[in-house]
Order: structure tokens, then C-alpha cells, then sequence
């Protein structure tokens, strides 16, 4: 057998490598990827794959014992000699207390970086002044860099931390995601991105959104925008003409007040798609009737919530007084071009199926299809929408409901167009950067 494969035609040998780079990860060891193994196999193994750059383009680095910095510092710079002369892809990891980041990797990185053209590092700390693990690129500019993505997933981090990156330039960098930090000051490549996340998972607490928020000031031609907000910046405008999606994650135990404030300042009147997470029943009854002409082109609104961070549940619903019985008057509807509405693991749920779906329901002339994924409540949530089916002398809109809701009645025998989620269909929150530049 060894014969045969030490045979194989240099074609099939690279085709054999490459197919297996579609298997890995970053959290795959850098030493189990299929260039890696073929080329200590033979002589002639060594001599074709290493002399193919493409196969040597995608580099990782994950550092979790400090037995193998020295090997993977070694393997890192092997990668970077390997890809000369075509662009790569860079992702680094370290989840344990070390310096290797600051001191040897990123250094190396540096070197090359106009070749770097994805650059991904992962960090775990609990540090508040993690922004200088970054210093070897605070100053240099990456002339083909397109997504960067830097996170800290240390679940007991309370900070958010301030970072500058590429103070020379970016000028193709059109994708940033951020956990756990965010840009200070407003690096001059904010103008190319087109999508850009600031997500803190629920984990990270300050009250700096107005040095946070500064970065959407113009000039931006932003796409698309997932943010999470700390804390309601004082009058301080989301107005960007260009965006169509956006993701707000509020905090938690804010009243209906709060919301309709955060709401307010969207002027975004090219938005087509919005979701909130950490918004409440109340809250969202409110929005629904409260005439404002905000979102003239919205045709998909998601509200949902974090279990974990705001604790939406019966919890909710016996602290928050709730009664949908005052609507307001008047006015243009908020969202006259809403075609699809979905809520998510939201307390109040089965009153908002009531009024959605009753006799007078809010404002939505184009409302076409209603999603709805309750994960407390869902008696209630199945009550309500057997009673409205029922009893309901209108058309109402295409139900598209979880799994839990949809097998306990027999949809079949109602005049309802009801479905049925799929598993990869429940809604989850912000965009996925590389679905969309991949």
C-alpha cells in the first residue's frame, strides 16, 4: 500500500492536499493538517507540496499549553515562508497567560502583512488592557487585508477594550468583527466597511458607547451593523443612508421608555432588515403600535432574547406589568412595508399572538408571514394561537412556528398556511461575516 501511495502522480498529490484543508479550523492543531503530513512523508512529497504557496495560504496558530510556543512559533514562520508569494489567511489563539501574542507571533505576522488578507485572533483573559497584546500592528498599514476578526471569549472578563490597529491604512478592509473590544480611536478604514460587529456577548460591562458609537459617524458606508449597546448614548443618531441590516443587543431590564429611545434614533431609511435582542414583550407591543414613520423600506423586524444575559422568562412576566389595552392613535404605522415578523424566546409571547393575530391588530398592512419560537410559556403561546385560528373571520398571515408549537395541533384541518422550523431555521444573533465574504 505504501507503494502505491508514495506513487501517485504529483496532480492527484496536491488535489489530495488541498481537499483536506476544507476540514480544518481554527481550533484543529496546526500540525494535523493534511500539507503539514504530506510533506514529511517523502522526499518527493516534501519537494511538490511545498512548492505549491495556495496549500500554505491558510495559517493557524493555537497556543493552550506552554509546552508548544516554541514548536508553533516555529511552524507559523514555516507558513509564511511556504505561501511566498500569494495572500493568506491568519489565525491565532491563545487561551493561557502568555505574552507570545505580543512578543513573537503577531512580530511575525507584521513581516508580512501586506500578503495578510484575513487575520483572525482569538484571546481568554480576564486583563483590562488588552489592547496592547496589539501593538506590533498599531501602526502599520494592511493593504490587502479584507476581514478582521479579534475576540476575547474569556466569560469572566468585565471589560471592553479599547484597540488601534492599522493607523497607516486599510483601504480594502470591508469586513471587522470585535468581542470584547472595540476601535479607539475611529480608525481612518472605517469608511470602506461595509459590515461591522461589536458583539460582547453578554459579558462585558461599561459605559463607554459614546467613544464606541463615535465610529459610526460619518463618512461610513456601512451594510450591514451588529451592536451591542451598554448603555443609551445621549442623543447620539445611528444615521447611516447606506445600511439594510441591522442587529442591536440591548441591556438587560430596561423599560419600555429605554427601548422606544434606542429606537428613535435609527434614521437608517434604507434598512430592510432589523433584529433586536434583549427586547421585551411590553417593549415590543409598544414599537408595533406607536405610529412614527422611521422605516419606510423594513420588511423583516426579529425580536429575541439571551436566556442567559436578560433572563426573559415567566420570571419576566410576573415582575413586568403588562395589559395590551391602550393603543395609541393616529399617525403613519412604524413599519408600513413589514412582510415578515419573528419572535424568539420572548416572555408575553401568547399576548402578542393574541393582538398580532386578533380582531384589531396593530398596523401592519403588508404583514405576510409570522415566525414564532417560544422556549417558556409554549402552553400559552399553543392556547393562543388555537384560539385566534379558530375564532379569526380574517386572513391571517403564514404561521412559521417551532417544533414544540407545530406538533401539538393538527394544522391541517385550519384554514392557517402553517409550517413547520427546521432546526437550522431557528433565528439566531448578527450576520455572519464569512457566509457573507467567503
Amino acid at each position: 500500500m505504501n507503494g502505491n501511495i508514495l506513487s501517485l502522480p504529483n496532480e492527484l498529490l496536491l488535489a489530495i492536499a488541498a481537499a483536506g484543508q476544507h476540514t480544518h479550523s481554527l481550533y484543529t492543531p496546526t500540525a494535523q493538517k493534511s500539507e503539514w503530513i504530506l510533506s514529511r512523508l517523502s522526499h518527493r512529497f516534501r519537494n511538490v507540496i511545498t512548492s505549491a504557496p495556495t496549500l500554505w495560504a491558510n495559517i493557524q496558530a493555537s497556543l493552550d499549553s506552554l509546552e508548544t510556543r516554541q514548536g508553533l512559533g516555529e511552524i507559523l514562520r514555516l507558513y509564511l515562508r511556504r505561501s511566498i508569494p500569494i495572500n493568506v489567511s491568519v489565525s491565532l489563539k491563545v487561551l493561557i497567560a502568555s505574552d507570545v501574542l505580543r512578543t513573537e507571533w503577531l512580530p511575525d505576522i507584521a513581516s508580512a502583512i501586506n500578503r495578510v488578507e484575513r487575520l483572525y485572533v482569538v484571546l481568554s483573559s480576564e486583563e483590562d488592557d488588552l489592547g496592547d497584546e496589539f501593538m506590533p500592528l498599531r501602526y502599520l498599514a494592511a493593504p490587502n487585508l479584507r476581514h478582521l476578526e479579534i475576540a476575547n471569549v474569556n466569560v469572566q472578563s468585565k471589560y471592553r477594550c479599547a484597540v488601534q490597529l492599522f493607523s497607516a491604512g486599510a483601504p480594502k478592509l470591508s469586513s471587522v468583527r470585535m468581542c470584547g473590544f472595540f476601535p479607539a480611536p475611529p480608525p481612518s478604514w472605517k469608511s470602506a466597511l461595509t459590515h461591522l460587529v461589536i458583539d460582547n456577548q453578554g459579558h462585558i460591562f461599561d459605559t463607554d458607547d459614546e467613544v464606541m458609537l463615535s465610529i459610526l459617524k460619518p463618512p461610513i458606508s456601512l451594510v450591514c451593523l451588529c451592536l451591542d449597546l451598554s448603555a443609551l448614548p445621549s442623543a447620539h443618531q445611528i444615521c447611516i443612508p447606506s445600511l439594510k441590516d441591522l442587529s442591536l443587543h440591548l441591556m438587560a431590564w430596561q423599560d419600555v421608555e429605554y427601548f422606544e429611545e434606542i429606537i428613535d434614533l435609527i434614521e437608517c431609511p434604507a434598512l430592510t432588515t432589523l433584529t433586536i435582542v434583549g427586547s421585551h414583550g411590553d417593549q415590543v407591543y409598544s414599537l408595533l403600535y406607536k405610529p412614527r414613520p422611521s422605516f419606510p423600506a423594513l420588511n423583516t423586524v426579529t425580536f429575541t432574547n439571551d436566556d442567559h444575559f436578560n433572563g426573559c422568562g415567566y420570571g419576566c412576566e410576573n415582575d413586568v406589568p403588562f395589559s395590551p389595552t391602550t393603543r395609541p392613535l393616529g399617525g403613519p404605522p412604524s413599519f408600513p412595508a413589514l412582510s415578515s415578523l419573528v419572535l424568539v424566546n420572548h416572555c408575553f409571547m401568547w399576548k402578542l399572538v393574541r393582538e398580532i393575530l386578533g380582531p384589531n391588530p396593530p398596523p401592519l398592512p403588508q404583514l405576510e408571514t409570522l415566525t414564532l419560537c417560544p422556549t417558556v410559556g409554549i402552553p400559552d403561546v399553543r392556547h393562543a394561537l388555537q384560539d385566534v385560528v379558530r375564532n379569526s373571520s380574517r386572513r391571517l398571515p403564514k404561521l412559521r412556528l417551532s417544533p414544540s408549537v407545530y406538533f401539538w395541533e393538527d394544522w391541517g384541518e385550519s384554514r392557517a398556511d402553517v409550517e413547520v422550523l427546521g432546526e437550522d431555521e431557528i433565528v439566531g444573533y448578527g450576520p455572519n461575516l464569512e457566509e457573507e465574504f467567503s
